[in-house]
């Protein structure tokens, strides 16, 4: 494979983007209304290596390449936490980070459930229930959407909504909290949270 005709694709969130990305990469969000569009827009001509935050996202949207006629779709195993451990690079845009209330609304714009992750990571408990959060997004990625905000760098944001404590899980329906959570909680719990808001 020619590595320099390789498209690396981050199908994350703009946001989960800019606070890490693969540099090199082009972020098309699967979650995203257009995504197809934006795949189409790129030729199925070279090799795609898709990655997402933990590999949820990406063996997804790898299927819609493949279904577009891409011959050649590759995923980064484990997602960019598997390159992190890995003690690789990352590039983050700074100019992105800062979450405007606008753009938080914008992205709760979804027909599925959105579970929301304030964290930090200085926060020992926010590391605890991660894998938590990491295995619900992959399990329920059908109806659920998940965001992580690193509250370090949405001060402000995190003052508008209250988040008084770490981590701090709301679950939206429609626009709308429907659950929310302060503090470390377990996996049994946050399923059990999103299964009975179906």
């Amino acid at each position: 494979m020619q590595w320099q005709r390789v498209l690396l694709i981050d199908v994350s969130t703009p946001d989960e983007y800019a606070q890490g990305h693969i540099k090199g990469s082009i972020n098309i969000d699967w979650t995203g209304s257009d995504f197809d569009d934006k795949i189409a827009a790129l030729g199925n001509d070279r090799p795609a290596l898709m990655y997402d935050h933990n590999g949820s996202k990406s063996a997804l949207a790898a299927d819609n390449l493949r279904k577009a006629g891409f011959k050649e779709v590759y995923e980064l195993k484990g997602g960019l936490q598997e390159w992190l451990a890995d003690k690789k690079q990352v590039e983050k845009d700074t100019s992105l980070l800062e979450m405007s209330m606008e753009r938080y609304k914008q992205l709760l714009a979804t027909d599925r459930l959105t579970l929301v992750d304030f964290s930090a990571p200085w926060c020992i408990p926010c590391r605890n229930m991660a894998p938590s959060v990491d295995a619900l997004e992959k399990d329920k990625a059908g109806v659920l959407k998940v965001l992580r905000i690193n509250t370090d760098e949405n001060q402000h944001l995190a003052t508008e909504l209250q988040v008084t404590g770490l981590p701090t899980v709301f679950i939206y329906k429609q626009g709308k909290v429907v659950w929310r959570h302060i503090g470390y909680t377990t996996k049994e719990v946050l399923y059990q949270a999103v299964d009975s808001l179906k």
